[in-house]
């Protein structure tokens, strides 16, 4: 079963980053997986440690971006939007 499934990948994920905390990928996966099941305050978090532990990462910046739009802090979205291009302004955020 799906939700079965997504428990299990984010049961996984969370033991992962516990183990290897300043790996990128794991901790982005798992931010990910948070906003799919809806667990938006579990995924802003973890895509904020994204962004604050690889503050060059444009990418990083942008997910918090969009997530923060999504809820409706759009100053804040605003802030990270720019923080984005500062870093790569090819990479425009979903938000925009």
């Amino acid at each position: 079963e799906e939700s079965e499934r997504l428990e299990l990948q984010m049961d996984l994920l969370e033991a992962l980053v516990a183990s290897v905390p300043n790996e990128q990928v794991p901790r982005h996966d798992l931010a990910v997986l948070y906003r799919r099941i809806g667990r938006l305050g579990d995924a802003l978090r973890e895509f904020h440690e994204v962004a604050q532990r690889f503050p060059d990462d444009s990418t990083a910046a942008n997910d918090v971006a969009d997530l923060l739009s999504h809820l409706g802090h759009q100053s804040l979205a605003l802030a990270m939007v720019k923080r984005a291009l500062s870093l790569d302004s090819a990479n425009v955020p979903a938000c925009i």
